[in-house]
């Protein structure tokens, strides 16, 4: 199994790709505050608008066979051509287990049979 993580536009937020992909189950949050946000910064020379950067992160664990798959959707999904479009990170789950029916492994992620 594969734990991937994304840090990517709130505006890109993969949900409903990720459902088509038979992903109904997945964590996210928000990652900007409600701190004194100017309307733009400069960076490298560059001015950008601040509300096209608000960042949300998520994560989800896949069976090892939809790892290409969901990677493939998550980067054709969130491709802006522009700076900053996010980052993806993969990495090995080695067990699961669900708590309430105690389901073991990759049966543990089938969250069709609750």
């Amino acid at each position: 199994m594969k734990k991937i993580t994304g840090v990517i536009r709130k505006s890109k937020l993969v949900k409903k790709e990720l459902s088509d992909l038979g992903i109904n189950f997945f964590f996210n949050s928000d990652l900007n505050c409600d701190c004194n946000i100017p309307e733009s910064y400069t960076l490298k020379g560059m001015l950008f608008p601040t509300l096209e950067h608000v960042r949300c992160s998520f994560y989800v664990v896949v069976p090892d066979t939809l790892e290409y798959q969901t990677i493939q959707t998550i980067l054709q999904t969130c491709y802006t051509k522009d700076f900053g479009d996010g980052m993806i990170f993969v990495s090995d789950i080695n067990e699961s287990y669900r708590i309430d029916d105690q389901q073991l492994g990759e049966q543990a992620l089938d969250f069709n049979t609750i």
